[in-house]
């Protein structure tokens, strides 16, 4: 649940107004008493669309940021109301650290940072200075990674773990998310959850595990010791590219590529690369019936695997095609129906049907960037 703002008659621009303050007490007080936390996360963040529409006149009479922050002062005494300590997300207060002086004390400032080399170290040091409390809020690295960011993912767990214990964080947030439809299965993110799990309980002491063990006495219990090894390497095979693109795999963005983003998203992909990845990826696939696995969802562990993989490996099909001026898009997209298919299947297993057709739909609307891109080089 956001306390973002409300939106006016054109559909598209969000409002910070009493309208949207009356709108959330009303939710608030239907669902807050079905939970017994008394910390309550109320959003405040992705505020792009301020300062344009019905905002803009007020931002441009007071400024963006003395908008931004009256509304979440406003919130904040609902949350009061409702006897909660609000949580908020603290990017973006951070565009303008003078205004954390006028933060009250009795809330939490959420810094979420999802890569490896995200600056925790100058951004907790500003809350710790302000005093407000403040958690430190890595990620899983799962989302629209397709085979996970191992590097990236226990990189950022421990950045946010050493800095959050250096500055004085009062918490440590690890977060999952679902960027395009959540095409990431649940075993795709156990190696964020078990690191986020070690290094905020104790550091120091599990800086250096064997997280690929940890998987498998853990979440797998295989006596192979092959799954967590596959989940882990999966997770590595992306290294053999140059780009690194924030906050999703190449795979992901590669899947993504429309025309007008060719030349930015191509720029450090080179056809080796892709080759050396689809080897790893057709290895892992041919390791996966081997593991042993003795869990409940053993089954549907691998199953999730082999898609998330030929949702990677699909990625690089397309992108060497692309490279190499062949028009196999007949092929790819037979490919691509029969992995939305399965990952139609997966879904309703883990999950209730809600989101679904989103999650498909993000999957077959690649096609038609990819068409574009085909005719575009072939034609050349």
């Amino acid at each position: 649940m956001s306390g973002r703002c409300s939106i006016d008659k054109t559909g598209r621009v969000l409002r910070p107004d009493n309208k949207t303050l009356k709108f959330l007490d009303g939710l608030y007080s239907e669902f807050l008493p079905n939970f017994t936390s008394r910390h309550f996360n109320v959003g405040c963040d992705e505020t792009a669309q301020l300062g344009r529409g019905w905002s803009k006149k007020l931002c441009e009479k007071i400024g963006r940021r003395r908008v931004y922050l009256d509304f979440p002062l406003e919130i904040q005494k609902l949350a009061i109301k409702y006897n909660r300590k609000m949580m908020f997300w603290g990017d973006i207060i951070l565009q303008e650290p003078a205004l954390l002086k006028e933060l009250p004390r009795d809330i939490i400032a959420m810094n979420w940072g999802y890569e490896a080399n995200h600056p925790f170290d100058k951004e907790c040091p500003q809350f710790a200075a302000s005093g407000i409390p403040f958690y430190v809020c890595p990620g899983t690295s799962s989302w629209l990674s397709f085979t996970g960011r191992t590097e990236n993912c226990i990189g950022n767990l421990a950045n946010a773990a050493e800095n959050g214990i250096k500055y004085g964080a009062e918490g440590f947030l690890n977060t999952d998310w679902g960027d395009g439809g959540h095409l990431h299965y649940l075993p795709l993110s156990y190696l964020g959850i078990l690191g986020g799990a070690c290094f905020s309980w104790s550091y120091k002491s599990n800086r250096n595990i064997d997280f690929a063990d940890g998987l498998n006495r853990i979440f797998f219990k295989d006596c192979t010791g092959l799954l967590g090894r596959i989940f882990y390497d999966l997770g590595k095979v992306l290294e053999h590219v140059k780009a690194k693109p924030a906050n999703w795999s190449i795979f992901g963005q590669l899947l993504c590529c429309k025309p007008h983003d060719k030349e930015q998203v191509f720029k450090d992909v080179e056809v080796p690369a892709l080759l050396k990845c689809l080897e790893d990826l057709d290895h892992l696939l041919e390791l996966i019936p081997l593991a042993r696995p003795v869990v409940n969802d053993s089954e549907l562990i691998k199953a999730e695997l082999r898609n998330n993989i030929r949702m990677a490996r699909h990625a690089v099909v397309k992108t060497l095609a692309i490279m190499r001026k062949k028009n196999e898009y007949p092929s790819l997209r037979k490919e691509l129906e029969e992995i939305r298919s399965i990952h139609e299947e997966l879904w309703l297993v883990r999950n209730r049907i809600g989101g679904l057709k989103e999650s498909s739909d993000f999957l077959m609307d690649t096609l038609s960037p990819f068409e574009l891109l085909l005719k575009e080089v072939v034609q050349k």
